[in-house]
């Protein structure tokens, strides 16, 4: 019989203390659903700028307030993954210049942009957290948003990324709880 080595047991410290990840995730997907929502009240230009910064409320509020008001323990900053999911869960900067430019040049593209730096920002996490449920989350926003504008146009696209991708990212925390809350590991 196998021991676990010490980077599974690491993992699933990570994946435990965070539900896998479901408390971002739920938070996540309201703020999408409700940018989407605002598409049809805003100015297109003041929506996309929603869409962009809607990470300084997301992140923490799901990283600190909503864990902590579901009780999960924080994983200790001396942990030695810590310094890999803060360079995971930062990734995403470094791709907003091309969600500037896309501001720049079409707002209504924006959600279509973001939506596939958040789905290649979860390649990662399908490692980290054990759960094959990551890449179906990484393929399925990334490439969503991008179908739908192709056969959809721009515009329903500005409309209904909001609310695919935040139901997408609402089906992927349940199954990432599930998984977590039940030890399994894919």
């Amino acid at each position: 019989m196998d021991t676990p080595h010490s980077l599974d047991l690491l993992r699933d410290d990570v994946r435990r203390t965070s539900l896998g990840g479901f408390p971002m995730l739920i938070t996540a997907a309201t703020a999408w659903a409700l940018c989407g929502a605002l598409t049809y009240v805003l100015d297109p230009k003041v929506a996309a700028l929603l869409f962009l910064f809607q990470g300084m409320v997301t992140m923490p509020v799901g990283l600190w307030l909503l864990p902590k008001w579901l009780g999960l323990s924080a994983l200790p900053r001396t942990h030695p993954l810590s310094p890999l999911l803060i360079q995971c869960a930062s990734v995403q900067t470094l791709m907003l210049p091309a969600v500037f430019a896309l501001y720049a040049l079409q707002p209504k593209l924006v959600p279509m942009g973001l939506a596939a730096i958040m789905g290649g920002h979860f390649l990662p996490y399908w490692w980290l957290q054990r759960s094959k449920a990551y890449l179906w989350g990484a393929i399925v926003s990334a490439l969503g948003p991008w179908v739908l504008t192709l056969f959809a146009g721009t515009t329903a696209s500005f409309h209904f990324t909001g609310f695919f991708t935040g139901a997408v990212l609402a089906v992927l925390a349940f199954t990432v709880k599930r998984h977590a809350q039940r030890g399994h590991t894919s």
